[in-house]
């Protein structure tokens, strides 16, 4: 997952799905809010919803997509 901020402070980004072997997936609405983390995507239909820890370091989050269980992910900054 790859998450960008414009100079406004709106939020844009992609996301891979490599045990769908699909890549470059764009997220359709992005929102960060009081440590709260929620996307949507329509390429492959599902939401992600997360909570960034204290330390601002990684975001625990459950990938919900239609007709499969929810996955929990843990999404760290690779950079």
């Amino acid at each position: 997952m790859r998450i960008s901020a414009s100079q406004d402070g709106t939020l844009s980004g992609t996301i891979d799905y490599p045990d769908q072997d699909v890549s470059g997936i764009i997220i359709n609405a992005i929102t960060y809010k009081e440590s709260k983390l929620h996307f949507e995507s329509t390429g492959i239909p599902g939401f992600c919803d997360g909570i960034m820890n204290k330390e601002n370091s990684e975001i625990t989050a459950s990938w919900n997509q239609q007709g499969i269980a929810p996955l929990s992910l843990v999404l760290k900054r690779t950079r």
